[in-house]
This record gives structure tokens, C-alpha cells and sequence, in this order.
């Protein structure tokens, strides 16, 4: 009885084709390292706001994505015009996947680091819309698209009291409202007032202990001429060291709250 003979895949092909394709990506998810971590989430940002963690999803599914299609797809065998079709349709969908990621990423970011009555908020793009911005100041009517910036919040009078008393109750607090928003100069010399003494930092146990050790270190100023500030964010709860100029000049990982 004759035995139907079918030819083994060429694995070793497609194998060196999914490799290139892996180094391909890896190139271009440094780029987006680069942006993602020295541009848009600086620390601690990444830390504060699970920008670390966005970018290793995005980073996972981009490196598995297109290399494991292409590994699957590929095929010398093929047509030339199927082939192409077919790695073609991979990079489409990889490429909409990126895309779909670094743009998460990009709404994702800090935009400023605003002081708002006695601590410090985070803000991010998706917590301002186009809208609310044209009511800030000229300065501030543009978002930026580097670094997180220092601003200030004014604090609200009257109707207006009451008006950011409701919203705050809601999550839309004072520094999420562009109409409050200030130049960091106007602002300086409240941080170092509002600001608190060292000695009046609960420390609850020694990762805390730590995270204030290399804080210092990392101000490089003595500890008598800091104070701290709590800083907010939607994720998390941080304190900001501050020196007499009124300016964040460390962070640590402490919930002061």
C-alpha cells in the first residue's frame, strides 16, 4: 500500500524570518522606551502613575503580536503574492496594536504637577478636556508635550467655592479645572509655608524608612532645609521634599495620609 508523502515545513525558514522580525520590533520598542520613560513618565511618574506597567503590556503584546504571526505564516512555499498578502495583514495589525498603545500611553502621561491649597496633584491629559483648557491662562491654554510642568491652583471664592466643593466630591478636583490654574511663581512661596517639618512624617514601617533614606540622598540638600508635601495622584498617595525655594526636589514612596 502506497503511502502519501507530504513535504516537511521548512520551520528553520520561518523561524529566521520570526527572528528578524523579533529584532525588528525590539528596535522599536527601545524608541519607545526611550519616549515613554525619559519624556513622558520621568520618575518617579512611572512609579505614581503604573506608566512601568503600561509600557510592559504594550511591550509584551507588540513582541509576541507580530514575531509569533509571522513564525506561523511564514512559509517558502508559498506564492510570493500570498506571502506578501500575509505579512502584509501581520504588520497592519501589530502596527494598529503599537499605535493603539503608544497613544493609551500619550493620554496616559502627566501633563503638570500642580500645587493645589496644601499638597501636591498629578495631572494627566485625559483629566483635562480640550473644552476646560481654553478657560486657562494664556501660558497654560496648551498642554505640554515633554516633561510634567510645576503650576499652581488658585483657590475658589463664593459661588465658585461651592461649585469646586461638589465637583471635588466626584474626583474633579481643583487642579483638574484649568480656569484655577496659576503660574508656578504665584504659587512658590505658599509650597514652603504650607510645607511640613520632617519630624512630622509617620513613618509606619522600613520599606518607608527607606524610600525617605534614598529620597535624601537623592536631594542632595541637607535634611534641617526640607520639608515635605503630600503628592496625589489617581493611583497613588507619595510626599514630595521641598526646599526653601518652594520646589520638589525628591520623591518617596510614603503615604502620608
Amino acid at each position: 500500500m502506497s503511502k502519501l508523502r507530504i513535504d516537511a515545513r521548512p520551520w528553520q525558514a520561518s523561524l529566521n524570518v520570526a527572528l528578524i522580525h523579533l529584532a525588528l520590533s525590539g528596535a522599536v520598542i527601545l524608541v519607545i522606551a526611550a519616549l515613554a520613560f525619559w519624556v513622558w513618565f520621568p520618575t518617579p511618574y512611572r512609579d505614581m502613575l503604573a506608566g512601568n506597567r503600561l509600557f510592559m503590556l504594550i511591550a509584551c503584546v507588540d513582541l509576541a503580536l507580530g514575531p509569533l504571526l509571522t513564525l506561523v505564516a511564514f512559509d517558502p512555499r508559498k506564492l510570493r503574492r500570498v506571502l506578501a498578502r500575509d505579512l502584509c495583514v501581520i504588520a497592519c495589525l501589530q502596527f494598529a496594536a503599537l499605535g493603539y498603545g503608544v497613544w493609551t500611553m500619550f493620554a496616559a502621561r502627566p501633563v503638570h504637577l500642580a500645587f493645589e491649597v496644601d499638597l501636591f496633584r498629578i495631572v494627566t491629559q485625559t483629566q483635562v478636556d480640550d473644552e476646560s483648557l481654553r478657560a486657562a491662562p494664556d501660558p497654560l491654554k496648551v498642554l505640554p508635550w515633554g516633561r510634567p510642568t510645576l503650576i499652581g491652583v488658585i483657590k475658589p471664592t463664593g459661588a465658585n467655592l461651592v461649585e469646586a466643593t461638589l465637583l471635588g466630591m466626584t474626583g474633579v478636583h481643583l487642579a483638574h479645572q484649568p480656569k484655577y490654574w496659576l503660574p508656578f511663581e504665584a504659587v512658590r512661596s505658599q509650597v514652603w509655608r504650607r510645607a511640613r517639618p520632617l519630624d512630622q512624617l509617620r513613618l509606619r514601617n522600613a520599606a518607608e524608612r527607606q524610600a525617605l533614606s534614598t529620597a535624601l540622598k537623592a536631594a542632595a540638600h541637607p535634611a534641617a532645609t526640607l520639608r515635605w508635601v503630600p503628592v496625589l495622584s489617581a493611583r497613588s498617595s507619595w510626599i514630595a521634599l521641598v526646599s526653601e525655594v518652594g520646589e520638589p526636589v525628591a520623591f518617596a514612596d510614603i503615604d502620608s495620609y
